[in-house]
């Protein structure tokens, strides 16, 4: 499976399987952002992936927290059905 041209965001992506989840995107091809509250482990791996991938410091339960990852990850420079 090929995602280059797409984003993605993955919630709890600083712990186990969310972790998983981000190299297996990024490896893909994928922007990923990576939303958890694990700010050191979310941070490193994002350095670690690389590919334009971002950390973004997100408590599941607050909105405003959940949306400001959103927008990270809308505001990345390649979204789906970019070329």
């Amino acid at each position: 499976m090929n995602l280059t041209n797409t984003s993605a965001i993955v919630t709890g992506g600083a712990g186990g399987f969310g972790s998983a989840t981000v190299r297996r995107l990024a490896q893909k091809g994928a922007k990923v952002v990576i939303a958890d509250v694990s700010d050191e482990r979310g941070e490193a791996l994002a350095r670690e992936v690389g590919s334009g991938s971002l950390y973004v410091s997100t408590d599941c339960m607050d909105e405003d927290a959940i949306a400001k990852a959103v927008k990270a990850a809308a505001g990345r420079e390649v979204r789906r059905g970019q070329k």
